[in-house]
């Protein structure tokens, strides 16, 4: 009788367990032993800033040089269409090497629905994308889709993020070690996350 009894309250306790890991997402966490998921947390945000900020200070300086430096650009005749290629292309939407606007589309595109070879913005869309909802071969940000995706939320075949979803995921629950590998031989502080028993 005290069998059972001590078995029902150990089963109510694993009820309860798995309610709490429930209400914090936990559930499905599969750590490596001695993984740190807090440290490898702050050392991926410090690598996220070292890799967005260098890109995203010039970038919003760009608005405010941009008069500056207009009345110094050699003078082309204006485009007969906003899609006509340019090399600067300012405003709403256009085409140009480097192009800036609501709809950039360019080598390198700046802004909302930015397309390009390196596409910056909400929803950018290009072989390296950055930003909320970037879409990309190798996509950077919030929400970011790709081959290669890093950053929170983020989804793909190679994965870095808090909590990423794809085939191989490095992440606060999954550390898959083709993941691992192929991060740590471009971002090697993450190594650090794993304590003593860091991955060689």
């Amino acid at each position: 009788m005290a069998d059972d009894d001590l078995r029902e309250r150990v089963s109510d306790v694993e009820r309860r367990l798995a309610g709490v890991e429930a209400l914090l997402g936990v559930q499905h966490w599969r750590p490596t032993p001695g993984f740190d998921p807090a440290r490898f947390q702050r050392l991926l945000q410090g690598y996220i800033l070292r890799i967005v900020l260098p890109l995203f200070t010039p970038l919003m300086l760009l608005p405010l040089l941009l008069p500056l430096l207009l009345p110094h650009l050699p003078e082309s005749p204006m485009p007969t269409s906003p899609w006509s290629p340019q090399v600067l292309q300012v405003g709403g939407g256009g085409v140009g090497a480097l192009s800036v606007g609501g709809l950039a589309v360019g080598i390198l595109a700046v802004g909302g629905c930015a397309i390009g070879v390196v596409a910056i913005g909400g929803g950018a869309l290009g072989i390296v994308a950055v930003g909320g909802g970037a879409v990309g071969l190798v996509a950077i940000g919030g929400g970011a889709a790709g081959y290669i995706a890093i950053g929170g939320g983020a989804a793909g075949r190679y994965v870095l993020a808090g909590q990423g979803r794809g085939r191989y995921v490095f992440d606060m629950r999954r550390q898959d070690g083709e993941a691992v590998a192929f991060f740590l031989r471009y971002l090697p502080r993450l190594r650090e996350a794993f304590g003593p028993a860091s991955p060689q």
